[in-house]
């Protein structure tokens, strides 16, 4: 059942739509909003960022209208992340991001995390590296934005000898161009060239196997997917360089690729 069902708009409060375009995809968000109720528990004074957000949900609730002002939530985000305080504009990713990462800190159920441990893929295959990197990972930080956003790619370099060696990383979000190389901007297609094999990536270090210090192709895998993946979409001025304003799109992740 749907928690949030108001079609309420936010309030501009001065080049705040990006703000108001994040809120509104969280917000509706079904499945982290139901995580979010689930777990209000966690939320005290000792999380005024969740707990601000958490408002925002309840006030949609019960408010009837066509607007609702955020600036409550602004001035508190406002107050803890200089770069956002006034009104001038910013980017929706970079703004997602910030609030999403404090939310997982604030959030954390980790009461005494682990020591930082590297992991060690000697003699291991990808997928015990794989679950070992998370398990290490979620030892310091787990949480509902944990459980909902965040996903783990696994980063292959592989020698022209053959061997292979791979690192691990927790995402929260993946970067795409909104024209591939061939003008298209088609999902699929904008995914599957961010996923695509590079093989121009040198190492600075030698090949464990042939000792030289040859160029790798590098490939990149989700190995996995989050239950909603966020995807930013990023504008190009047309001449290479980006502009400064990124739309971001949130839905239910519904390729699941595993390694």
């Amino acid at each position: 059942k749907s928690i949030i069902t108001s079609k309420i708009g936010f309030r501009n409060l001065g080049n705040t739509c990006f703000m108001n375009t994040c809120l509104q995809n969280l917000i509706h968000t079904e499945y982290f909003i139901q995580q979010l109720f689930a777990k209000k528990f966690l939320l005290s004074s000792k999380t005024p960022i969740s707990q601000n957000f958490f408002d925002i949900c309840t006030e949609l609730i019960s408010t009837s209208g066509y607007s609702y002002s955020p600036d409550e939530f602004k001035s508190a985000f406002g107050s803890k992340h200089s770069m956002f305080r006034g009104y001038g504009q910013h980017d929706t990713q970079e703004f997602c991001r910030v609030l999403l990462e404090d939310m997982n800190r604030e959030l954390n159920e980790v009461k005494h995390p682990a020591s930082y441990k590297e992991l060690n893929t000697l003699n291991k295959s990808k997928k015990q590296c794989d679950k070992e990197f998370d398990e290490l990972f979620r030892s310091r930080e787990n949480s509902l934005v944990m459980d909902v956003f965040y996903g783990q790619i696994i980063n292959i370099f592989k020698c022209r000898c053959g061997l292979e060696t791979y690192s691990f990383q927790k995402i929260l979000d993946i970067p795409l161009l909104l024209y591939n190389k061939k003008g298209s901007s088609d999902i699929d297609e904008l995914l599957n060239e961010y996923f695509e094999e590079d093989e121009e990536i040198q190492f600075e270090t030698k090949c464990e196997k042939c000792g030289k210090k040859e160029k790798h192709s590098k490939e990149i895998k989700i190995s996995q997917p989050p239950n909603v993946l966020i995807l930013s979409i990023q504008r190009t001025n047309g001449r290479g360089g980006r502009k400064s304003n990124i739309q971001s799109k949130i839905g239910r992740a519904s390729c699941r690729e595993r390694v």
